[in-house]
């Protein structure tokens, strides 16, 4: 969210970040390195250096921040019909994870960074 709050600015240093939001640079760290590979952000080198969002926050979800960290729904492999009763109804309920994930993860692509920022919806 510093980011977005930032997004008209060039750069962002992660020690900036740390201490407005009271969090660690090693652990701040931590959190870059998938957004940078999730496309969200990247990182500038020099004195100038820090990092930037690569597109606007009109275009970044909250979804895909969650998939980023949390990983896309467990995909669930169906159960013969000899499998055991223990073995279906694990079955049922990692299906069930499944289809709840997926629906957080529908609702919250329809919430973008700027609609946390200025409280709207999409």
């Amino acid at each position: 969210m510093e980011l977005s709050f930032n997004s008209n600015e060039a750069t962002l240093k992660t020690s900036e970040v740390s201490m407005r939001q009271g969090i660690s640079m090693k652990y701040l760290e931590q959190l870059m390195r998938p957004l940078k590979e999730g496309n969200i952000i990247d990182s500038v080198r020099g004195p100038k250096g820090g990092y930037v969002l690569v597109r606007s926050i009109d275009d970044i979800t909250l979804g895909e921040i969650a998939r980023i960290f949390e990983g896309p729904p467990e995909t669930v492999e169906q159960v013969g019909s000899t499998a055991e009763t223990t073995e279906r109804q694990d079955y049922e309920i990692r299906k069930a994870w499944q289809a709840a994930t997926q629906a957080l993860y529908e609702k919250l692509d329809e919430i973008s960074i700027n609609n946390l920022i200025d409280g709207t919806r999409k």
